[in-house]
């Protein structure tokens, strides 16, 4: 659209000198048919279309492009909660600094341009509603724009040419080759035109390029060359042309920039990741203990439990303690099969799988899957279990007493209501009952273990 426009202003500069006042309000006349009335010059978005002869009112013109007084049939809009309208006719803003926007039927998604503000108390003439807006009269110095080479001044009508026949018969070509040589005819075409021409289809070309250039991926750009492209058309200060180019030249020098943060930006991201990843290879090497720690279900020194051999009392097990610390952690058994528990004796192990609490014991039995050797480790003193189990834990086996030969009767006196005395130090006071009684004055008492209480 912006190739157009300036091509638009190449054909229309020298017709525009002969049908528009140079400056000043005046009436203009359509000449075209479905032209464009838009919000902003070159690229704003079309409010409405108007068709020869219709007049606009015209208040000036920037760089090919007149600004016109709203046509009727245009409208504005403004956020309907800063106003407040008691007919839905006139409304009051109540807001201060409040947005006035233009509304187009063409494009009815489209209010991004903003023509003026409002403050309170000023007012508004409502002509509709809709989407959060009040359609309103456009107020007053707000502007829309045509295209000038659709519109003409009024009461001058188009260049007219010379007929062809009575240019002929007045002045024949003949007579004009023989009596205007062609160096009297250079100066009809002002250098300048030739100039703005050259420096119009460079221009176009270097857009052309640019369009391709941007097709490509960010990093396959070349935007130092479409620079040094744009930077080589030469122009003049006054020229239409002028103000297109040097906007051009500023967003691909703000392009650069934004590539060379970009690139900053990617460089310490690198760096950024590079740390995450050493600092997250440190401290996968100092948690790894403490997850596997976790893993298992029982862990400490293995080795066998002389109460649980075996046999009638149940399957084999082995008791789980720390190096440090008194009492079982957990028994440890394997009715599978699967991991011969004898190999790990008297080694600090780590016993993967199946806990059990058992109530009768008062403590977990694991059914081993897996026992990893954490770390050799002597085994430590053995200490004595009770040679009889107590009897809450596990049923002790029935003694059959050895039988004894009788003595032979004796006559006993009757016996005596009188007090027993004291028995004597060194003698024992329990009953005689024919079986063998174990001396307490030379048999120590039976040592209990106390890790593998029971």
């Amino acid at each position: 659209m912006l190739v157009m426009a300036l091509a638009a202003l190449a054909l229309g500069t020298a017709s525009a000198q002969t049908t528009r006042p140079a400056a000043g309000e005046y009436v203009g006349i359509v000449t075209g048919s479905n032209v464009y009335v838009r919000s902003a010059p070159v690229d704003g978005y079309p409010c409405t279309k108007l068709s020869a002869p219709a007049t606009v009112q015209v208040q000036g013109e920037e760089f090919g492009w007149l600004k016109i007084v709203p046509p009727p049939q245009c409208y504005s809009l403004i956020s309907k909660s800063f106003v407040s309208s008691d007919d839905g006719k006139i409304g009051t803003v109540t807001g201060t600094n409040v947005l006035v926007r233009a509304g187009s039927d063409l494009m009815p998604g489209r209010n991004d341009v903003i023509q003026t503000r409002l403050s309170k108390p000023d007012k508004v003439a409502i002509l509709g509603e809709g989407d959060g807006y009040y359609k309103i009269v456009p107020p007053e110095g707000v502007v829309l724009w045509i295209s000038s080479q659709f519109v003409r001044a009024e009461g001058i009508g188009p260049p007219e040419a010379a007929p062809t026949t009575q240019v002929a018969a007045t002045e024949p070509t003949t007579q004009l080759v023989a009596t205007q040589p062609t160096t009297d005819q250079a100066p009809v075409k002002p250098p300048v035109d030739d100039e703005f021409a050259k420096a119009l289809a460079a221009f176009k070309a270097a857009e052309a390029d640019l369009q391709k250039e941007f097709e490509k991926p960010r990093e396959e750009r070349d935007v130092k060359s479409l620079l040094a492209q744009f930077q080589a058309i030469k122009v003049a200060g006054d020229s239409p042309l002028a103000p297109f180019l040097q906007a051009r030249i500023d967003d691909l020098n703000k392009e650069l920039e934004l590539e060379k943060d970009r690139q900053a930006v990617a460089d310490l991201v690198a760096k950024v990741r590079a740390q995450q990843a050493q600092l997250a290879a440190a401290t996968v090497r100092v948690e790894l203990p403490a997850t596997r720690r976790r893993s298992y279900a029982a862990e400490g020194l293995l080795r066998p439990s002389q109460l649980f051999t075996g046999g009638s009392t149940g399957p084999k097990r082995y008791i789980v303690t720390e190096p440090d610390r008194r009492g079982i952690g957990a028994y440890v058994q394997c009715t599978t099969g699967v991991v011969d528990l004898d190999k790990c004796v008297g080694a600090y192990v780590g016993v993967i799988g199946t806990p059990k609490y058992d109530e009768r014991l008062r403590m977990y039995v694991v059914e081993a899957e897996q026992v990893v050797v954490l770390r050799e480790a002597a085994p430590p003193p053995v200490r004595l279990e009770p040679i009889i189990p107590i009897r809450e834990m596990i049923e002790p086996p029935t003694l059959e007493p050895t039988p004894t030969p009788e003595p032979a009767p004796t006559t006993q006196p009757a016996p005596q209501t009188s007090p027993t005395p004291p028995a004597p130090k060194g003698t024992s006071s329990q009953p005689t009952t024919g079986l063998p009684v174990a001396d307490t004055t030379t048999q120590p008492a039976a040592t209990v273990n106390e890790e593998e209480y029971e």
